[in-house]
């Protein structure tokens, strides 16, 4: 029998052993070489579900079109519906090439030529013979032609095969295209899919695969330029983990052969577009209509926004819709062309910033006046966008003359300060390094400062940064005690004791710089750390620190400070004095469109509101700030979203995030503290005790080990409590609450003892004293009926209805569950209260009726229909694979069905 996949043998392209002529052989070779470029990228991740919609569609009868941009894995993902297909199909497959669109069924004798008597014979056929074939084809096996790049179909061939698609009986059609080809919307029936650009997620895990561990700012780098692209990933990696320095703002980004080859062929696709136009918006920094309309008419513009090149964002500026396009336009362009083109834009810019901008790209040579200017403006637009400020103080870099050595090292520092906020740390080292080469003792110190900053507080290299920068800051009181507070946090996680003796060190030499902010920051910071240590002194310290932080405007210590005394009132139970300062403290920075501070702000506004018990209100919230700090502090975007989802949205969203933050936390104690509470309590609403259990164990020895002993900072011990009992480890549970109330009590932390009375009441009742257990429960929840802390008070009425429920005091135990479900509706916290209705079906005895399936089985149910396996549903969801057995078992006793077929059957039956 012929090879039902002509041009695929063990998953490797062949040529075919007797192309008919040049064409052919031509066609054929640049098959070959598109599978072996596409080969690289042929890899589902992030694919797996499309893949399996395409062979449920396939195989009930439905022709398929796959679209897609250049580059985004049309190939591949053809490539793998093919060899699923080639066990149970007769499998057709051919790439159409723009050189044959003009030979009339030239594609469909290719598609022939292997399963015709002879090559000759595929050659002559005409329409109906080539019906014929196709008939005898499908009598005895379905059969599928796969078509790449579909819209380059001879008209002949596509006619033909929308007759053969309406005659010949178990025929389907899978076709990818840029775009859907009009002659396949005749197929009867057929879907449209389209292969989305890849989750930031999933680039990485894809970069990792082929190049290792990649340094975070060259992975962010990549992640930005590709935008979800795939060859566009591994291109840019592969070309910039050759380059011996980090990439300055306009310096031209290392491509490919390859890729620059697939950005010339797609900008100039459409040959009626204005070049100059995308020039202009590549140059400029913000290309609204108007700006590029005095480049060229609107009609180039709006053929430039048809041919998807170019897209108005939310803020009416012109926006490339592939990042790399701009830059690429940009660095293919002549000096001369680009110095035009700034000149241009300076004198049509209504922006100051935009202007100077583009007069100091326009212009040769140093100036001192524009350098001074420039760097003025950089210090400006520092708090309101980041990729500006290092652009602008590039440029003042730039134009400094050669003969102010320390001007330019000073401004090299700042420059490396805003790279490290930009996210950009291998740039701010470069930066460092080159200032300390041409500095003076001070600005010396403080450019090692930067370094230790950038290298981590707990590295090494950090501790060797410090004591360097600590000896040229001898003479220079307030860059001592930057370098003091700085050696203390690096000595927090090692010896506290001698931590706060360093700070102390840095308050003095603060004292005597005079500096207010400098002050600010060493005083919030030693309170912070003396309140989680169980000293009560450090609150004093916080409200001195958010006093003088009232007074100093909107300084960076001046919000830091201010977040942490609201997030200090709600440890103390003062909800609604904490929401209110977080909440002025907001509206103010918004005012003033301070955006690096505002994410920062936004993650403590979300975390008080979720302790609040407005968890939908969090995780609005938490979204923005995930946005605001993605580049910043990729840390605190992750741990932000992850912290409000597992309250109010998806547990397996916030097990992703929080298990990506865990992964960025570094050597920081604190920040892996934080991200292994969250990490745990989403394996605990998942169900996944087991996990969080080895989660919220590894949390209490870092904890002990960092001496942070306060129970009210991430109220994690009630929950690693419910973990322990709900494993069938209760003297490991009892030991914990003991240890959190003694601990709450010394501290006076009253508001962190509902949730440990919750605790306390499930351990006495799996100890057997369910009675007990409710009467304590209750009365607590009736004392504390207005605590601060309302989604501990509605989980406490949720404990309270599981422990009447299971001890069969059904009254009691509706009137609990119904009380828990409302609280927590009102709350907005979506996957408690579906656990409260579960109970409360439970109670009824009708949970099979009329309890539906959590979020988590509307997954798990959606993926079986698409035929994933256990572990691929595990791995998607990021659960284990008991627990995903779990919660298949319970599936299975709810529809009283035995296996995942019959329970898709179930469903659809069950479907309106």
């Amino acid at each position: 029998m012929p090879s039902p996949f002509p041009h695929m043998m063990c998953g490797l392209p062949v040529l075919p052993s007797e192309p008919r002529n040049a064409r052919h052989l031509a066609s054929s070779m640049v098959y070959t070489i598109t599978m072996a470029v596409m080969s690289e990228t042929h890899d589902l991740m992030g694919r797996a579900t499309v893949a399996r919609q395409v062979e449920h569609f396939l195989v009930t009868g439905t022709s398929v079109v796959v679209t897609g941009a250049p580059g985004i894995g049309r190939t591949a993902f053809l490539d793998h519906i093919a060899e699923r297909l080639s066990t149970t199909h007769h499998v057709l497959r051919s790439t159409a090439l723009p050189c044959c669109a003009d030979v009339p069924l030239e594609t469909l004798h290719d598609l022939l030529v292997n399963v015709a008597d002879s090559a000759g014979d595929a050659a002559g056929m005409d329409r109906r013979a080539a019906l014929n074939v196709l008939s005898d084809l499908a009598r005895t096996t379905a059969l599928t032609v796969i078509l790449d790049d579909a819209h380059h179909l001879d008209t002949a061939t596509a006619d033909a095969l929308t007759l053969a698609r309406r005659r010949v009986r178990g025929l389907t059609v899978l076709a990818s295209v840029p775009e859907s080809a009009r002659w396949l919307e005749a197929l009867p029936p057929v879907r449209v899919l389209t292969l989305e650009p890849l989750h930031d997620g999933v680039v990485t895990k894809l970069l990792e695969q082929r190049y290792g561990n990649l340094p975070e700012e060259l992975r962010l780098l990549v992640v930005e330029l590709s935008s979800g692209n795939p060859l566009y990933a591994i291109e840019l990696a592969k070309a910039l983990r050759s380059c011996l320095k980090p990439l300055r703002p306009f310096e031209s980004i290392p491509i490919t052969p390859r890729l620059r080859a697939v950005l010339d062929e797609r900008l100039h696709f459409h040959g009626e577009l204005d070049n100059q136009v995308l020039l202009a918006a590549a140059a400029a920094w913000r290309p609204t209509r108007r700006l590029l309309a005095a480049f060229g008419s609107d009609e180039s513009i709006a053929r430039a926004e048809q041919a998807g090149v170019l897209v108005s964002d939310a803020a009416g500026c012109l926006r490339f819709t592939q990042p790399l396009y701009g830059r690429h336009l940009y660095v293919s362009a002549s000096v001369t062309r680009r110095r035009d083109t700034h000149a241009a834009l300076s004198v049509l810019a209504s922006d100051p910033l935009e202007e100077l901008r583009n007069r100091a790209l326009a212009t040769r040579g140093t100036d001192r006046c524009l350098a001074a200017a420039l760097a003025a403006c950089a210090k400006e637009a520092a708090r309101t966008d980041p990729s500006l400020t290092l652009e602008l103080s590039y440029l003042a870099c730039v134009k400094t003359p050669p003969d102010a050595q320390e001007t330019l090292a000073t401004r090299l520092l700042a420059q490396s300060t805003y790279a490290l906020g930009s996210g950009r740390p291998l740039l701010s080292r470069h930066l460092a390094e080159s200032a300390i080469n041409i500095a003076g003792p001070s600005v010396r110190a403080t450019a090692r400062l930067q370094l230790a900053e950038a290298a981590g507080e707990d590295s090494p290299a950090a501790t060797e940064f410090l004591d360097a920068a600590l000896a040229d800051a001898k003479s220079d009181a307030r860059v001592e005690a930057r370098v003091r507070l700085a050696r203390a946090r690096a000595l927090h996680n090692q010896d506290l004791e001698a931590s706060l003796e360093e700070a102390a060190r840095a308050e003095k030499a603060a004292r005597q710089s005079q500096d207010d902010d400098l002050l600010i920051s060493i005083e919030s910071w030693r309170g912070v750390v003396e309140l989680t240590s169980g000293r009560t002194e450090g609150a004093e310290r916080l409200e001195w620190a958010h006093r003088h932080a009232l007074r100093r405007g909107l300084s960076v210590p001046a919000v830091q400070a201010r977040r942490m005394w609201a997030t200090e009132l709600m440890h103390q139970g003062e909800s609604a004095r904490a929401l209110a300062a977080v909440h002025d403290l907001r509206i103010e920075v918004e005012r003033h469109e301070q955006a690096q501070e505002l994410g920062g702000v936004l993650s403590t506004c979300s975390a008080l509101l979720d302790r609040a018990g407005r968890c939908a209100n969090a995780l609005v919230v938490a979204r923005r700030a995930e946005h605001l700090l993605k580049v910043s502090d990729p840390f605190a975007s992750l741990l932000a979203r992850a912290a409000a989802e597992v309250n109010a949205g998806s547990a397996a969203v916030a097990l992703d995030r929080a298990t990506r933050a865990l992964e960025k936390a570094g050597p920081s104690h604190g920040n892996r503290a934080v991200a292994l509470a969250v990490v745990g309590r989403a394996q605990l609403v998942t169900g996944d005790v087991e996990a969080a259990v080895g989660t919220f164990q590894q949390l209490a020895v870092l904890t002990e080990h960092m001496g942070m002993s306060d129970p009210a900072v991430t109220l994690w011990q009630a929950d690693f409590a419910e973990a322990l009992i709900a494993a069938r480890q209760p003297v490991r549970a009892y030991r914990v609450i003991r240890h959190a109330l003694d601990e709450a009590d010394r501290l006076g932390r009253w508001a962190a003892l509902v949730g440990l009375s919750r605790a306390e009441a499930l351990w006495r009742a799996a100890d057997g004293d369910a009675t007990g257990a409710a009467t304590g429960l209750r009365g607590d929840l009736d004392r504390w009926y207005d605590h601060p802390y309302r989604l501990d008070i509605a989980r406490g009425h949720l404990a309270l209805g599981k422990i009447l429920r299971r001890s069969r005091r059904k009254g009691l135990a509706r009137v609990a569950l119904t009380e828990a479900f409302e609280r927590l509706t009102i709350a907005g916290a979506a996957p408690w209260a579906q656990a409260a209705a579960s109970e409360r079906a439970l109670l009824e005895g009708n949970s099979d009726q009329q309890n539906g399936p959590s979020a988590v089985e509307e997954q798990i149910i959606e993926m079986l229909k698409h035929r994933a396996s256990n572990r691929e549903i595990a791995d998607t969801l990021c659960l284990s694979i008991k627990t995903v057995e779990a919660h298949l078992t319970r599936l299975y006793r709810r529809h009283r069905v035995r296996n995942r077929r019959q329970l898709i059957d179930s469903l659809d039956r069950a479907r309106p």
